[in-house]
């Protein structure tokens, strides 16, 4: 997870995790406030998604870049954001409701990524020096 923790940190970067990040939304590297669906509330496959992560991460047996195996849930952002005066303040909101609040429709498709592409992940890009160096705060 180093490049993601990195590229959230870099205030050069325009990701989403990184403005959430820089505009003190979540606090330091709780990457579980967008990633809630492991937790508790979870369902299964979340669950498992979210046990496979931490094996992989205490054994180091991941590969670089790591790819993501599931559907990314909508709610994980609407529970935040959703009701809220500035985001009932936008019209398109409104009229993508329907597809956002059953994930039809990614609210990554207008908000950005949300973190480094694959491409930045991988060894000789640019960025990958950047990404992986050891995180000092």
């Amino acid at each position: 997870m180093l490049p993601m923790v990195n590229d959230m940190h870099d205030p050069a970067s325009d990701t989403l995790a990184a403005r959430h990040f820089k505009n003190h939304w979540i606090p330091k590297d709780q990457c579980f406030q967008c990633h809630s669906d492991y937790g508790l509330g979870g369902d299964l496959e979340a669950k498992m998604t979210g046990f496979r992560h931490l094996a992989r991460y205490t054994t180091r047996t991941y590969r670089e870049p790591i790819v993501g195996r599931t559907h990314y849930d909508n709610d994980n952002c609407l529970k935040c954001h959703g009701g809220q005066p500035r985001f009932e303040a936008v019209q398109s909101h409104h009229t993508a409701m329907s597809y956002l609040s059953d994930s039809a429709m990614s609210c990554l498709n207008c908000h950005g990524k949300s973190h480094p592409t694959r491409e930045q992940r991988t060894p000789g890009s640019a960025d990958y020096e950047r990404l992986m160096e050891p995180y000092h705060e």
